[in-house]
């Protein structure tokens, strides 16, 4: 698997998070599981849902309560948004939604 593009954010215990947009336009995540050892331990990659079209862009972000918020341009110009429901780290991820473009 190689990767062209990828971002990041931090859980709200303050683990990362890692997304990848493979070559083949699979977006997968990998997180920290352990954020307190010196070789810190991380889950391996999986699958992650992702908008329709071929993302061209991803960013990651904190909300102002800590919840991880990421951001996908789309190869149509779409941009769509996604984020942890709730501001415990386990937590499920909200489906995507498009964000009101300029």
């Amino acid at each position: 698997m190689s990767i062209r593009i990828l971002a990041w954010t931090r859980l709200t215990d303050g683990r990362p998070q890692l997304w990848a947009m493979t070559d083949q336009n699979k977006l997968v995540s990998k997180w920290q599981l352990s954020g307190t050892a010196a070789d810190p331990k991380w889950a391996d990659w999986s699958p992650f849902p992702a908008p329709t079209g071929i993302i061209r862009t991803l960013m990651g972000a904190n909300l102002h309560d800590g919840r991880p918020q990421l951001w996908a341009v789309t190869t149509e110009l779409g941009v769509f948004t996604v984020q942890k429901v709730t501001t415990n780290p386990d937590a499920a991820w909200s489906s995507w939604t498009k964000f009101d473009s300029p």
